[in-house]
């Protein structure tokens, strides 16, 4: 698709092809993105599979040379889901993968299983699951009651003050050996090019919401009350202890051990273990705790 398939004339400064819609750090094809301050328009302008920008015409002025596209709009943010409104209901977005459903899988009468989903081999899905479009679960996974897969989280757009819902058009993708216990969530992604991720041999704990665009590794275990807020990610061998909250955008390492009620507001190292609200290292926080109650 290119610009002026959409754009207007004036704002098209520079036409160029795109296929996919995406965030300044996006991966893919051809991937537009929108750029509403200059420390997005670096990441975008550093990223080869970004090629086109929506900016503000302030912005224009350091862009050097470049060979993306360049749309100029009075708001990136509110053009940007326009457009992806705009292509999620006219079906511009591609199938990421083949819908089906495989060998031996066991589901419950009382579940709902979209056509435009996927279930792996040997995979048993529970009393009253649901599983949205586009989602794609790997071999012997056991999804339990009551769990929800590919439903849409909280992002919106702010239309003459009022709230506009955007709704998610991406893909879950669930890996082989993952259990989803009760009640579970697992949010879709906004974008088919950045998939919300549970990989292999994870377990995910009961009434656990994970957000749209996280990524936990394989082997870790979320448990039971947590919410993993969207586009965290978490590095192999993790746990997460019960009612614990990640906030947004977090990079949480390797073999981490992230304490029961903790809420991680920053970036974890490999092998950090941490607890308390606001998270901090786990022996500080337990002297500090014990030099409180002198």
């Amino acid at each position: 698709m290119l610009l002026k398939d959409y754009f207007l004339k004036k704002e098209v400064h520079k036409d160029k092809l795109f296929y996919e819609l995406g965030y300044s750090n996006s991966t893919g094809k051809d991937v537009l993105t929108f750029c509403d301050t200059l420390h997005y328009l670096k990441l975008a302008l550093n990223n080869n599979d970004i090629s086109v920008v929506i900016i503000t015409e302030n912005l224009l002025k350091d862009i050097d040379n470049t060979d993306k596209g360049i749309c100029i709009v009075k708001n990136p943010r509110e053009s940007f889901f326009n457009l992806y409104r705009y292509m999620l209901d006219e079906n511009l977005f591609q199938q990421v993968f083949k819908y089906g459903i495989g060998k031996n899988v066991k589901i419950s009468k009382s579940s709902i299983i979209s056509s435009k989903s996927y279930i792996g081999n040997n995979t048993i899905i529970g009393i009253n699951v649901v599983i949205e479009d586009n989602v794609y679960i790997g071999k012997n996974c056991f999804i339990d009651t009551g769990s929800i897969l590919g439903n849409h989280g909280i992002l919106y757009t702010q239309e003459d003050g009022n709230n506009k819902f955007v709704k998610h058009g991406g893909v879950v993708k669930i890996g082989n050996n993952v259990t989803l216990l009760a009640n579970s969530v697992i949010v879709s992604s906004v974008f088919s090019n950045m998939p919300t991720i549970v990989d292999d041999y994870t377990i995910i704990g009961i009434s656990t919401t994970i957000g749209h665009e996280a990524k936990i590794g394989k082997n870790c275990k979320i448990l039971g009350n947590c919410v993993v807020a969207k586009n965290v990610n978490i590095g192999d061998k993790t746990i997460v202890g019960s009612s614990s909250v990640i906030r947004e955008n977090i990079i949480i390492g390797k073999d981490v051990d992230i304490k029961a009620g903790s809420i991680v507001v920053k970036d974890l190292k490999d092998n950090a273990v941490v607890s308390g609200n606001f998270a901090m290292n786990h022996n500080t926080m337990v002297k500090n705790f014990f030099k409180a109650q002198r």
